[in-house]
């Protein structure tokens, strides 16, 4: 999932929400339907609105968790030589 630089589109936000206007580091909502769609929340017209942090971040989580096995394997077989 590319990491993107970007503010919210005009009037998404009200103008008194601390993040309105400015720019923003996450996932774009079509990406996410892309590639995890389950981690992605639908306006009432079934498009992408947003991606939703409570699925997204335990996955992610998930797969470092992962990969530091698989690092610690590597890693003893480099060792063992």
């Amino acid at each position: 999932l590319p990491v993107k630089s970007y503010t919210y589109k005009e009037n998404y936000l009200s103008e008194t929400d601390r993040n309105c206007g400015k720019r923003m580091i996450g996932f774009i909502a079509e990406d996410v339907d892309k590639i995890y769609p389950k981690a992605c929340q639908y306006d009432e017209e079934g498009k992408p609105e947003m991606w939703n942090s409570k699925i997204l971040i335990p996955a992610m989580l998930d797969l470092i968790q992962k990969q530091h096995v698989e690092i610690e394997k590597i890693k003893e077989k480099l060792n063992e030589k």
